[in-house]
Parts: C-alpha cells; structure tokens; sequence
C-alpha cells in the first residue's frame, strides 16, 4: 500500500507572499493559463494546491518561457482532473 503525502491549499495572500506576484498579475496568469487555476472551497473561497505553486515557481526558476508554463499548467490541471476521477 503506498501513501501520498498530503495536499496543503494555500490562500491568496501565501501564493502571493511565496510568489512575489501582485494578485491582479496571479489572475492575469490564470486567465493566460501560465498560472495554476485554483480550486473552489466553498462560496467565494478558494485556494491554491501548494505542490502546484511550488512547481510554477521551480519552473520560472529553471527559466522556462512562457509557452512551457502553458504546457506546465495543463498537465498540472490534467493530473488534478485525473487524480479526482480516480477517486470518485
């Protein structure tokens, strides 16, 4: 039996303090697709996977253009598709 470990989700302030990106900037880039979408809590609410801004950041660091973090972004959103489909 294999464990993962456990998803965190992160609030906007934490995504922006992590990232050094403005909020208007965060969803410029989701609009664009270059930023990891983030998942509904609940009303308004959401949140931010943390494995997900970890590896946007690794990948901005690692100097990746801007057509990469499209194609890093869809298969982000594609695992997390997946893995909840597994799970239903």
């Amino acid at each position: 039996m294999s464990y993962e470990s456990p998803q965190r989700l992160l609030r906007l302030p934490k995504v922006i303090d992590q990232t050094g990106l403005a909020r208007s900037t965060i969803y410029d880039g989701i609009a664009a697709s270059k930023f990891p979408k983030p998942v509904p809590l609940c009303g308004r609410n959401v949140g931010f996977v943390e494995s997900e801004i970890v590896g946007w950041i690794a990948a901005r660091i690692a100097g990746k253009t801007d057509a990469e973090m499209v194609e890093l972004v869809k298969a982000m959103h594609s695992a997390r598709t997946a893995s909840r489909e597994v799970a239903a």
